[in-house]
This record gives structure tokens, sequence and C-alpha cells, in this order.
């Protein structure tokens, strides 16, 4: 745990930069929306 949160969702951030960059902008997109909105 870090924060109160899974250790794996720290590193969040910088995997989409990763993506960002390796990713078309339509892939990228295509895979945003896929993910879970967050439950704040």
């Amino acid at each position: 745990m870090f924060e109160g949160e899974p250790m794996w969702k720290s590193f969040l951030d910088e995997v989409d930069t990763v993506l960002i960059a390796a990713l078309s902008e339509e892939e990228w997109r295509r895979i945003r929306a896929l993910d879970p909105p967050d439950p704040e």
C-alpha cells in the first residue's frame, strides 16, 4: 500500500507518459475509453 492505495496505482502517471509517446493519438484515446471512471 502507498498513500492508502495499492502500490501499482502510484505508477499510472509514468505509464501514461510512456503510452502517449508510443501510441498514436487514436489508439491512446481508444485505450483511455476502456478505463473505468474514478470512484472519487
